[in-house]
């Protein structure tokens, strides 16, 4: 199988894990780490978000999706997505493209709000 890699310099990763927290005591049993990487290839981008998520003390459990974006992307548009979740999609994104990384977790506080 080749090696999932970005076509453009300008392109992220964005990659969705379902994590859960290090610490027993925290206010959820788990959450969806949403992950906008600048790296060359996938297994880059995936190795650099697992590390960023366990320094922030979550354990990813499950690779849930992956997606190449850029600013430039339509597809958001094309999922249905209103123009304010653009906007926000479109400025994680920019974060990643300027740091390299940026995450958004949503958390569930039950295992049947998992899914």
């Amino acid at each position: 199988m080749d090696e999932v890699r970005r076509s453009v310099p300008d392109q992220v990763f964005s990659i969705i894990f379902d994590v859960r927290p290090f610490d027993e005591s925290a206010d959820c049993v788990g959450a969806f780490a949403l992950c906008w990487i600048s790296a060359d290839t996938l297994l880059e981008a995936e190795r650099i978000a697992v590390a960023r998520l366990f320094d922030d003390g979550w354990r990813p459990v499950r690779f849930e999706e992956y997606r190449l974006v850029s600013a430039d992307s339509d597809k958001y548009g094309e999922e249905g997505y209103t123009a304010e979740e653009i906007d926000s999609v479109l400025a994680n994104v920019a974060m990643a493209q300027k740091d390299g990384y940026y995450s958004v977790l949503y958390k569930y506080s039950s295992e049947d709000e998992e899914h």
